[in-house]
């Protein structure tokens, strides 16, 4: 009997040893956030948390994160592969005074995390807020993207910063992609999408039936990097398209107007237009630009494009 006793006092202090050094909650593929969520939960349907950064957590790499009703859910860093996803749920993150909404970089071991994705899904990031006394905007960025393979932001409202929108410089080699779809990038201090990735780094970056409104730059290239614009409005920017030496910009089936100069090419740099209204600017077009003969320019048309080549029926355009 005594020995039984023992055995089953040792049995149970090894239960509680164990269950003191395990954690609290294990990763999880898919978690979950709430207004009224609390970030010590472990994040599920009926126990959701409160913010991104406590369900990021208790998310496993190439999990996702959802809303489960309206809420502010606060700033993000992100290291893994994740996708944030608010669809049909009113979900903000207000970055007052913080360096960026959503910070990308993936920074862990490729064998463990191969993808290096992150995918972000209707969240409005707003960088508004008080600067002394004058009520403006005091957030940096909506989006700073270091490192990652590819990046997918869809139906996101991105407004209030007072650097730019969405930043994709990108310093790991081999570069990267960018897809922003559905979205609408307004009010920054810098450009609305800014892809500037490190030397020797190319980022390709396709926007797609986007608005970039009342901006530095609608969306500004740097040297190297690849950008295609298509669907889309650029309106109302210093700039609504500029590309520097060395960056390629295509714009097709767009709307470049009322900005300051509608497409700015800097020396050096390939801009490639077709299909667009390039209309009510200040200066249609500065610098050397191609055109495929189907742009509508006006009433002040600039720099005049060059033909990409001789002219071809409308059925078959080179």
């Amino acid at each position: 009997m005594k020995n039984t006793a023992l055995s089953c006092a040792i049995a149970a202090t090894a239960v509680v040893g164990f269950l003191s050094t395990s954690p609290a909650f294990a990763q999880a593929t898919g978690t979950w956030v709430s207004g009224v969520g609390d970030d010590v939960n472990p994040c599920s349907r009926t126990a959701p948390c409160k913010t991104f950064a406590g369900a990021i957590s208790k998310t496993a790499i190439n999990g996702e994160i959802r809303c489960l009703d309206p809420g502010g859910f606060g700033t993000l860093t992100i290291t893994k592969s994740i996708t944030v996803d608010c669809h049909d749920i009113s979900a903000f993150v207000l970055a007052s005074g913080a360096p960026a909404c959503f910070t990308v970089n993936l920074t862990s071991a490729v064998a463990n995390d191969p993808l290096q994705t992150v995918r972000i899904r209707n969240i409005n990031c707003n960088g508004a807020g008080t600067v002394g006394t004058v009520s403006g905007r005091s957030g940096t960025r909506g989006f700073n993207i270091v490192n990652a393979k590819h990046v997918f932001l869809d139906d996101m409202r991105i407004d209030g910063f007072t650097a730019e929108g969405v930043r994709d410089a990108r310093t790991t080699a081999g570069g990267g992609k960018l897809y922003i779809r559905n979205s609408i990038i307004r009010d920054n201090g810098g450009s609305g999408v800014a892809v500037v990735g490190a030397a020797g780094v190319v980022v390709n970056a396709i926007i797609e039936n986007s608005h970039l409104n009342d901006n530095s730059n609608g969306v500004a290239v740097a040297a190297n990097q690849q950008v295609l614009v298509t669907r889309s409005v650029l309106s109302g920017n210093t700039s609504g398209a500029e590309a520097d030496g060395g960056g390629v910009l295509s714009v097709n089936n767009s709307a470049i107007s009322s900005n300051g100069t509608g497409v700015q090419a800097v020396a050096g740099s390939t801009i490639r237009l077709s299909n667009n209204d390039i209309g009510f600017n200040t200066t249609g077009i500065s610098g050397a630009t191609t055109s495929f003969g189907n742009n509508r320019i006006y009433p002040n048309v600039g720099t005049v494009p060059t033909p990409a080549g001789a002219d071809t029926h409308d059925k078959g355009q080179q």
